[in-house]
């Protein structure tokens, strides 16, 4: 049996906003934006799952969210380089996306025991990042400075 994910009020409402927003016609969100929600996003699905499992050893679910989606001055950072390095990024977020959402769907149809298939989805993942069209030296070692 595998283990779905519960969502609560605010998360699903959170996760419709999201989809909402990625909708061509409103246009509420930047490729960074899409980016990095679709990585808070896998956060809860992650964390609802392993939050006290070995690696991640959280006492709650709330807890597991809290420490591991993107603060503010780290989604402040890469929005901000965003703007400085729009053409720069384009081709690299716009392929991070789908890796990240690849990823997102990888997690969610886990058990919360199957510690090998998460091992997985991290490899593919991690993978489909390298494949990605990486922006010029300078640009990309701001990006990944914005997580540090």
């Amino acid at each position: 049996m595998r283990y779905k994910p519960t969502m609560s009020g605010a998360r699903t409402s959170l996760l419709a906003l999201l989809t909402l927003c990625s909708l061509p016609l409103v246009g509420c969100a930047t490729p960074a934006d899409k980016v990095l929600d679709e990585v808070d996003a896998r956060v809860v699905v992650e964390c609802d799952c392993f939050y006290d499992s070995p690696g991640y050893g959280y006492e709650t679910v709330a807890e597991c969210v809290d420490d591991r989606t993107l603060s503010e001055s780290e989604r402040g950072c890469v929005d901000g380089l965003y703007r400085e390095e729009t053409q720069a990024l384009e081709a690299h977020l716009e392929c991070r996306l789908d890796v990240e959402q690849r990823l997102t769907e990888c997690v969610s149809m886990l058990s919360c025991t199957d510690f090998i298939g998460l091992g997985e989805c991290i490899g593919n993942y991690t993978e489909g990042v390298n494949d990605c069209p990486q922006p010029p030296g300078d640009v990309f070692v701001k990006f990944n400075n914005c997580f540090n």
